[in-house]
Formats: structure tokens, sequence, C-alpha cells
């Protein structure tokens, strides 16, 4: 800055100085000229336009012509700009082309208007300084102080002008943080003069709660770590108040014309209050969302992200969050019918409305419609695309008239002035007038009287009533009166008059009519939307409160014409603690706490005195609300009498413990679920979990972890069809297989399944007779069998030789008696054939003629002569087969009923018995050529089938019976063989029969 020849003496020291070294150490080019005069001197430049502007041999630009500056056009250019520049009009961007050091240079340049005082006009022009220009002025920095003379002090004044009206700070402080510069916008912002706050230190007046913060930056600044930072901190005004300023510190230590950190700072206490009442305005519209029996959503439009109020409780009967946040999640519901309509209005709207309006039917979780009035308001961004659109939806009927009167809300009501004299009794209108009465100004004309006659019979009689008032004691007019335009349309008109007296009578009488039909209307709909709000918090038996903790004031809002059995106002928290019961004092006291500790909303149940001195339960919702400085100031929230629903709870627990108490001694475990499968009743424990602890918790509790999917699928399936369905599983526990058979049954509530009946028995009981009396038979079997062979099969063995020599005698004496005695033989014979065929089928694998894969071999041979089928068996062993006998005859059993399958129900053709042993396992295949399987039609056929699995599941083998490619059928059974040695030198064996 051009400035007197002791500026580095006094640099430390003097303000004007300071405000110097600030300028100049911008990194754009400033210059500011007088305007009032017609060469536009130049009054002000700082460094980076000395070192741009400035030739070599010339030392300063103080009262230098703007114009030799620039170049002809841009000078021209700059008058034609500066004529049509006012004092509040936003800075002008012009690209103007500068005599500069290096030459001629064109460069964009802000031309701004300075707020001055009435006798001064300034503008400034800022530019970007053309880099590596103006070395030597650079260098003649100091000396060319020297020659400023008599305009230093004229630009000193010029500067202190530009400032002193300005309410930012400029501040500059040392590195202890004791002020030494401040400018004249102190006294603006904070009431200080610039002499008080320079014998002041920066932290002095500084928040408490803010202190540390800034002191740890300004120190990081000072120390280097840092070179700027930006920060928000608390003042404290001259009058004692504290003051929200935001500050940037930037630091000039090493900058010998400052030799401190530079400070600018503004106050935006206003915005910060704003916000904070915004926020706590927000906070009162989410609460009332949360109480309203309707759905509030907020949806983001570019990202498709949709918040819902826990109005979506009351309408849909889910849960917000059990609803995914999208659109797609709610359109699904709407009705087929509606969506269309409801699709095209809402796409309407964002092309190119405000918001939109429509009706449609909406299916809740249990399946029925609701009709739904839908409100949605959009905001859109600069470019007037959509970015957010906020909609409320009610569960109403249709209602049209209300949806025509929101419309109407929307238009913006327009004012007109009238006068009228006594003295004339001329009437006189404004055009905004005409507007509002849609009258023709050449046509209709304007009188008193036909003013009037516009109005309806009610509200001329009204306004008469209120012109006498007026006349006689004088004053001012101001009511709403209902009038019909000339287009025949009746409006609502807000009339406000004064009246003019000379010696105690009207002179004159002047004021303004607003139409205020879209106000009327908005009124009317607040209404209606208030007697909503008013029935469905009558209807939920709800009410609103509001607790000041500065007063220690409780008022509640209760529903006109609703016993709420509470007093309206209470004397306040401690009174209203007095009348909550004692077991309920101390959670109630804790949910105050944790409401101001948090910030954040709490819910409540508890018990209080009502005037009738019972007890009654309420529900409570708590949002906390502070001031500015973020100090709490109270409670607001809603409370609901829930005496209604605590005492069925009562009777409801009653009953579930009378029906616990009759079902205790039942052999089944009873269970019921709801629709998300979690356990809302159970007559007994289970697994050592006691009832309590079961309540609530998921059906997974009581399944073991191996059947959980395929149980809770089954059990899914039941909700989706209805169907009723049994089922085994297997639980271990202790190294014991227990077994348990289940039986589900849905549990319907007017036609909609609301949850299942399961009843649990353990069957292992069962299953362990059912095993034994298989294995009693297959050893009675066994038994039987060895006799036929070993006892009657050997008597008659021994009748059919003692005949044979008999035979031999009776053909010598008695030839005639030969014929006899063969039939006898033959008879013998058979007889003997038939026991051992008995004895096979009954002891069809016995290890000494050959075990199973004999055995397999004779049942193929014998359902060949049998049934006529062609039939092959092939076995593939090694080393050896190691199963008993036992479960050996399991395996042979599957494969006789799979052939006899095959021939009755299948009507095959060709079967073929594949036998495969491994070290470790087996596996029994048998394919026909039949009609392939067909499951069994009802529970009491496919015995069969049944025996077959029940057989494999003895023996621990898996069981699984399909369809057979290209056609037929294929029953196979695989399992493990039982730990034994096993045999190195075997070869495998394979054998064949057809």
């Amino acid at each position: 800055m051009a400035s007197s020849p002791d500026y580095l003496r006094l640099a430390t020291s003097s303000t004007r100085a300071l405000a110097d070294a600030a300028l100049d150490s911008l990194r754009e080019a400033v210059v500011v000229v007088d305007v009032r005069r017609k060469n536009l001197p130049v009054v002000l430049a700082n460094a980076p336009a000395r070192r741009c502007l400035t030739p070599t041999d010339q030392a300063d630009l103080i009262e230098s012509p703007l114009h030799r500056l620039l170049t002809a056009a841009s000078s021209t250019t700059v008058g034609a700009t500066l004529a049509s520049l006012t004092d509040s009009q936003a800075p002008i961007a012009r690209v103007l082309e500068w005599r500069t050091a290096e030459g001629e240079i064109s460069v964009m340049t802000e031309i701004k208007p300075l707020a001055m005082a009435p006798e001064q006009r300034l503008v400034m022009l800022t530019f970007a300084a053309i880099p590596g220009s103006g070395s030597k002025a650079a260098a003649n920095n100091l000396t060319e102080r020297r020659s400023s003379g008599d305009s230093q002090a004229g630009g000193d004044r010029r500067l202190l002008a530009l400032t002193e009206h300005a309410r930012d700070i400029i501040t500059v402080t040392g590195t202890d943080g004791n002020v030494q510069f401040v400018s004249a916008g102190v006294t603006n912002s904070l009431g200080y003069t610039s002499e008080e706050r320079q014998s002041n230190n920066l932290f002095e007046h500084v928040h408490p709660d803010d202190k540390e913060a800034l002191r740890f930056q300004y120190q990081r600044l000072v120390a280097g770590e840092i070179k700027a930072f930006a920060h928000e901190f608390r003042y404290q005004h001259k009058d004692g108040s504290y003051r929200w300023l935001e500050s940037s510190f930037t630091s000039a230590l090493d900058n010998p014309l400052i030799g401190g950190v530079v400070i600018n700072s503004r106050d935006f206490t206003e915005r910060q209050t704003a916000q904070s009442r915004l926020a706590q305005r927000e906070e009162v519209f989410r609460l009332a969302a949360d109480a309203v029996n309707g759905v509030i959503c907020e949806w983001d439009v570019a990202s498709g992200f949709v918040h819902r109020s826990r109005g979506v409780l009351e309408v849909l009967g889910l849960e917000p969050e059990d609803l995914e946040p999208t659109l797609d999640a709610w359109c699904v519901r709407i009705h087929p019918s509606d969506f269309e309509s409801a699709k095209k209005a809402v796409n309407l709207a964002l092309l190119n409305g405000r918001g939109w309006t429509t009706t449609y039917r909406i299916r809740d979780v249990r399946g029925r419609y609701r009709s739904l009035l839908e409100r949605g308001l959009i905001q859109r961004n600069a470019s007037g695309d959509p970015v957010r659109a906020i909609c409320c939806c009610v569960d109403v009927s249709p209602i049209n008239q209300v949806t025509d009167l929101l419309v109407e809300t929307q238009r913006t009501a327009k004012m007109g002035g009238w006068e009228y004299s006594y003295v004339t009794r001329e009437l006189t209108w404004t055009d905004e007038m005409y507007r509002i009465y849609e009258a023709d100004r050449k046509e209709f004309a304007v009188s008193w009287h036909s003013m009037l006659a516009q109005c309806t019979p009610e509200s001329r009689r009204r306004f008469h009533a209120a012109c006498r008032r007026s006349e006689a004691v004088g004053g001012q007019l101001d009511l709403e009166l209902e009038i019909t335009t000339l287009k025949d349309e009746r409006i609502w008109v807000r009339m406000i008059g004064h009246m003019e007296m000379l010696d105690g009578r009207p002179f004159r009488a002047f004021g303004s009519v607003q139409n205020v039909q879209a106000q009327k209307l908005a009124q009317i709909a607040l209404e209606n939307s208030t007697g909503w709000l008013k029935l469905s918090m009558n209807m939920a038996n709800m009410h609103a409160w509001r607790w000041d903790l500065m007063q220690d004031a409780f008022e509640f809002a209760v529903v006109e014409g609703r016993d709420a059995h509470l007093p309206r106002v209470f004397a306040g928290m401690k009174k209203l603690m007095s009348r909550v019961h004692p077991a309920d004092r101390h959670a109630v006291n804790r949910a105050i706490d944790d409401a101001f500790k948090y910030q954040a909303e709490v819910q409540r149940e508890f018990r209080l005195r009502s005037r009738s001195g019972r007890y009654r339960w309420y529900a409570a919702i708590a949002r906390p609300f502070f001031d500015g400085k973020n100090l709490p100031c109270g409670l607001v929230g809603v409370v609901q009498d829930i005496t209604e629903r605590r005492d069925s709870e009562v009777r409801l627990r009653r009953s579930e413990e009378l029906l616990r108490a009759t079902t205790a001694n039942a052999a089944d475990t009873l269970v019921l679920v709801d629709t998300s499968l979690r356990v809302r009743f159970i007559n007994k424990s289970v697994g050592g979990m006691r009832i309590e602890e079961i309540i609530g918790c998921g059906i997974e509790v009581l399944l073991p972890d191996e059947a959980r999917e395929s149980v809770t699928d089954k059990l899914r399936h039941i909700l989706d069809t209805g169907a009723t369905a049994t089922y085994e599983f297997e639980s271990s526990a202790e190294d014991q297989v227990r077994y348990f058979e289940n039986r589900a049954v849905l549990v319907r509530d007017d036609g909609i399944g609301t949850g299942i009946s399961i009843s649990i028995r353990d069957i292992t009981e069962r299953k362990r007779l059912e095993r034994e009396i298989l294995d009693i038979s297959g050893r009675e079997r066994q038994s039987i069998g060895r006799d036929l062979h070993d006892g009657l099969g050997q008597e008659l063995t021994g009748v059919a030789l003692m005949l044979r020599g008999l035979s031999s005698r009776l053909q010598q004496s008695c030839p005639e008696a030969m014929d006899s005695v063969d039939e006898i033989v033959g008879l013998v014979n058979r007889s003997i054939e038939n026991a051992r065929s008995l004895a096979r089928g009954l002891l069809p694998v016995r290890s000494e003629t050959g075990g199973l894969v004999f055995a397999l071999r004779e049942l193929a041979s014998r359902s060949r002569d049998l049934y006529g089928l062609e039939v092959s068996c092939r076995a593939e062993v090694w080393p050896e087969l190691r199963l008993s006998e036992t479960d050996a005859s399991h395996l042979y059993r599957i494969a006789q009923e799979a052939l006899t399958n095959s021939a009755r129900h299948g009507h095959a053709t060709r079967v073929d018995i594949f036998l495969l042993v491994t070290r470790s396992t087996f596996l029994l295949c048998i394919n026909d050529n039949g009609e392939g399987f067909r499951p069994p039609t009802s529970p009491y056929s496919g015995m069969g089938l049944k025996i077959m699995q029940y057989r494999a599941g003895i023996i621990g083998a898996s069981f699984e019976i399909a369809l057979n490619e290209p056609r037929g059928t294929v029953v196979r059974v695989a399992g493990e063989q039982p730990l034994a040695a096993v045999s190195t030198d075997g070869a495998r064996q394979s054998r064949s029969e057809k």
C-alpha cells in the first residue's frame, strides 16, 4: 500500500498500517476509483495492483486517471458499465484490457459498487494479478511510500470510510492472543470500540465452553503446525449477551508488516438461532407425525429412499422397519384397479407440478384393502428438478370437496387499495381492485353502493354495523367479507379501513381489500385437518402435553368431549410425580434424565392416579427441546390411556395360565406360534428352558439344528397354503436319539391365518417297540423256517424213504398196489418241496446257503416263474458283506416288495436287481421299465412303501424312490457296513443271472 515514509516504523502500532498490510496480502489486484469525478481517479490500490500496473518510473497509482491504466476500448466499456451501475446492484464481471508493466493483457475483472456515506461514491475493480509482473516495483515497495505525500492522508480516510460501516471484523492478534488491530466492524457487530478491543486478549470474552477448543487450534497455528483454520464460537457482546461468530484464522507472523494472526469474523447468531428453531419445529412435526392416525412419508427422489412415520403400523399393521424404505414396497400393495391412476398423478406432479392429491386402495398385512387419501408436495432445486417429496396418507373415504379446498389454498392472494370521500361521495379504486372483483374498468361504475352490492346479505349487514361504530368514535375497520365477483364467483376478501374525522364527523376513509380466498380455504382445510387429528387422538384415547422446564408448567391438551381422567394443568413436575405410582417413579425420572442427557426420544409406561383416586395406566412418548445455547427448555409429547389394554393383558395372562394349567398334564407338548413363527403359548417346559424363556422366541429354539430349516419351511408352507401337515424329526441329546411326531394346523381369525397350532409327541418308545416287533417277527420267521426245514422236512424225507422201501416189497408181493404207493410217494415229495419253499420264504437269507446274493438270485428266479417278468440279478461284492442275517433279510424284503410293486402296480416287463458292496458301503438298486412311481393318494395306502422306508431306517440306510429314465421306477437303498476286520485276499465277485 502507498503510505507515509514512517510506514514501516508504525506498522505494528498504526491501524492504517495493519489495514494496508491486510489488503496488500490479498492475491487479487484491487483498484478503487472515485466515480463522482469525471476522470475516475484511483483512490486506493493494493500491492498486487501496483506490481501489475505501475511502470518503473512511477511511484504510485493514487490520483491516476483510470483510462491511463486501460486501453481505449476497455475505457469505453467501463464508462458504459459505471453509468448503468447502482449502489445496491450485485457485482458485474467484464473482460478488460489492462496496461501493465509487461504490456497490454486481457483479464476478467469484477466491478462492484461500495456502500459508503451519501457524499461518497466509490467503485472497486478486482482482477487476478498477472504473475511475474512488477518485479522492480516490488523491490521499490519501501521507497514508494516516501512519494505518496498528501494523497496518503486521503487514502487513509477513504480506507476507513470503506470499513467503518462493515459488519465483518478484521482482527490482528499476537502469538499470546493480545489484540493488535481490530476493524470498525467490531462496533457494528459486538458493540465495542476499536480502542476497547485493542486493550483486550482474544480469549477474554470467548464463551467458557468454546475457549479450550479455540485456544488449542490457535496454539497449533502459532506453533506453525497449520497455516490457517476456520472455527465457530460464541463471543460476548458488550451488552453481556453471547453472539455466534464464524472466523477464519490465517498466520501472518512471518509478514514484517503484520507480525501476527489475521482473523476475519462474521456474526451469524441469527442464522444459528433460526437453525435451532427449525430443529425444534422438525422435532415437534416428527412427534405429531407419529401421533397422527396416518402415514407421513419423505421421499428422496434421486436415491429412491422413502422414510415413513410410525403410522404405517396403524394403516398396514406393519412396523415401519418391516416395510422396505422404497416406493416398490408400497406400490405392490396398491389395488391393481387404482395403481395406474395413482401413478399418473404422481408422475404428472414430478414433471411440472408442485404436488399431487390422489385416492387409492391399499392392502394391509391381513389382506384387507383400505382407502387412502394421499397428498404430496414436491421440493425442487434451482433448475426446477424435483429433489424431495413430502406426502401424507390418511385412512379416510374419498373427499373431493376437501381436496379442492386444499388445492385452492395454494393460490396467492392479491391486495388492492380504495379511498372514499364523504364530501364528494366518490369512491376510488386501484387497478388491483378491479382484478379482485373481476370487473371491467370501462363497464363497471365504481361507487360505495355498487361495491357493497357485491357482498352477500350477511356480509353487507356486518359491514354496515362496523362502519357505524367507526363513524361514531373513529378508528379502524378490519373484517372479512364474502363477495360475488362480476363473473358470479363468490370469494372472501379482507377489508381494512381507516376513518379520518373532522370536527367529530367522518371526513375521509381509505384502506385496502385483500383477496383472502386462498387463506380462507386454507383455514377451512386446517380446521378439517385439526378435526381429523382431534378425532384420531380421541379415537386412540391420546392427549398431547408440554412441560416448560423454566417455569415448571405442565399442560395437557385434552380433546373436547373426552373424559381424560386428568386435570388440564398441573402445578409442576413435582406435583405430577406425586400422582405417579411409587413403583414407577424411579423409571419415569430416569426416562426424563435420559431424554435431556442423550437428546433423544423416550417412551415409558406408568401408572398415574386419576381424579377419582384410581390408578390408570398411561403410555407416554416425550422429546426434549433446547434453546439456542443448547440448554434444555422442557419436554413435549403425547400420552395415551392404556388402562383397558393393560386390563386385557392381565385377563389374557390369566386365561393363558388357566389353559396352561389345564394342558400341563397332557402327554403332548402344545405350542401356538404367530405368523412370524414366534412362540405365543406353550404348555410345558422343553429342553431345560422355562416357559417364560420360550415365550416370544422363535420356534427354532425347540428344534434340533439339523431339523430347523426343514421344519420352518413346512410351517411357512402351512401359512401360505393353509394345509395341515404331519412330520417327524430326530433330536440327539446326551448320546441318546429321540423321535418326535408333530401335527401342525393353521389357526384362522375371520378367515385369515393368524398363527399355527402345533402338537409335539415323543414317539421314541413307539419307535423302539416297532423295531422290537420287527426284530421279534424276523426271529420268529427264522425259528419257524428252521423248524420247517430241520424238523418237518427231515421227517417227510424219512417217510419218503420208508415208502420207497415198502414200494420195493409190494412190487413183488402185491403188484396191483404199486399205483397207489407211487401216488403216495409223489404226494410226500411235493410236501417236502412245499416245506422247503416255506422255509426259504421265512428264512430267505442264510449264511450256509450263500447269504444275500444267493437269496436275491433265488428271488429273481421265483419272480420269473411267479409274475412272468424278465428279471436279472447282478452282484459285485468285495471283499465281503458284513451285514447280519437280520439286516440282510431287511434288504431282501425291500427287494421283494419292490419286485411285487413292479409287477402289480407298475405293470413292468423287465426288472434289474443290482447289489454293490465295497469295503465300507453297500448299495441295493432295483430298476424296472413300468409306468413309473405314483405317490399314495390317501394316508392308508402305500403301506408297502412305508415298510420299505422303515426297514431301511432300521439298518441305518437311506431310502430313495424316484422315476427311472426313460421310464419306470428306481428304488435305491444305500448305507455303511458295520465295522469289522476286512479280508484283503478276496477277489471281486461278479454274478449275473438272467
